[in-house]
């Protein structure tokens, strides 16, 4: 069973100190947001397109899927491209 939830979480630290913290699979996409890597379902041109819950065995988890819409900062997107780029196009 997998099962995914959305935290909003308040903090008394920088986001660049907060994004330092984080594992390899946390990037910055935008001044307001750090995403789960694994998390994403969909990149569209400006905006990533996250699933917050996800649930593979309905039986034991109150959680129901949701998608979320972010967008990519103009300071970030050439990096989040870049790891894109080095996830999932083959040469």
């Amino acid at each position: 069973m997998k099962i995914v939830f959305r935290i909003i979480m308040t903090v008394c630290m920088t986001m660049k100190k907060l994004e330092e913290r984080l594992p390899k699979n946390f990037m910055r996409i935008h001044r307001s947001y750090i995403i789960n890597l694994r998390c994403i379902q969909e990149v569209n041109k400006n905006r990533v397109i996250l699933h917050t819950a996800t649930n593979d065995h309905a039986a034991h988890a109150t959680a129901t899927p949701d998608t979320v819409y972010l967008p990519i900062g103009d300071l970030y997107r050439d990096s989040f491209l870049d790891y894109l780029k080095s996830k999932f196009l083959v040469k």
